[in-house]
């Protein structure tokens, strides 16, 4: 009996407590983008994902500060999309090397299961479009949490009317874009070389 009333009171602890922090990570849709020199831009989809925890499931999102920076490689970010379901406002910038979103909410953007019985939940946060480059090679995407506003805090969610901050909680994500030339180009380039040698060669005799 004791041991069903101590199990009894843990649960009702738990439940009045509302949700239990866990893991907080900024993803990408993809862990690595491909692409031809020149191609079409890639849309690159960033999730705020939580694991462990019900509290964007159940409460949801109301306020996100996101960077995305690049390096290496050709690929660079051309624009940012916010999410929609954030209509209170929304601020973007694309810099040399790095893109920058926030948004906020009147009510929070609830977390959906990212797979089906995955039991992982996500907020889409943004898209931001990167234009491949003309020649080939890999970039190195990074997500960092900014507070573009100075304010202290920019990820927030909301349970019962007590605002979470998440900023401490977020580890950030990365992704690579993979640019490779079309194999026909790569023949082009090696008749090329081929054609080089060949006249360096006919020339020193």
């Amino acid at each position: 009996m004791r041991t069903l009333l101590t199990a009894v009171f843990s649960a009702f602890i738990t439940l009045a407590a509302g949700p239990v922090q866990a893991g907080y990570t900024y993803v990408f849709n993809q862990s690595n983008y491909t692409a031809t020199p020149g191609g079409t831009p890639i849309a690159v989809a960033v999730f705020l994902q939580e694991t462990g925890s019900s509290l964007l499931k159940d409460a949801g999102l109301i306020g996100v500060g996101i960077r995305v920076s690049w390096q290496g490689g050709p690929a660079s970010a051309t624009a940012v999309a916010p999410n929609s379901d954030f209509g209170l406002y929304s601020s973007s910038s694309v810099e040399t090397t790095y893109a920058d979103l926030s948004e906020f909410a009147l009510s929070g953007v609830t977390a959906t299961e990212t797979y089906p019985g995955s039991g992982v939940y996500s907020v889409p946060v943004g898209t931001f479009t990167f234009a491949p480059g003309a020649t080939g090679g890999v970039t190195t995407l990074t997500t960092a949490d900014i507070d573009p506003d100075n304010n202290g805090d920019t990820a927030t969610a909301v349970y019962n009317g007590v605002s979470t901050s998440l900023d401490t909680l977020i580890i950030n994500g990365t992704a690579t874009i993979t640019v490779t030339p079309e194999p026909s180009t790569l023949v082009l380039l090696a008749t090329g070389l081929l054609g080089l040698l060949a006249y360096a060669w006919q020339k020193r005799r």
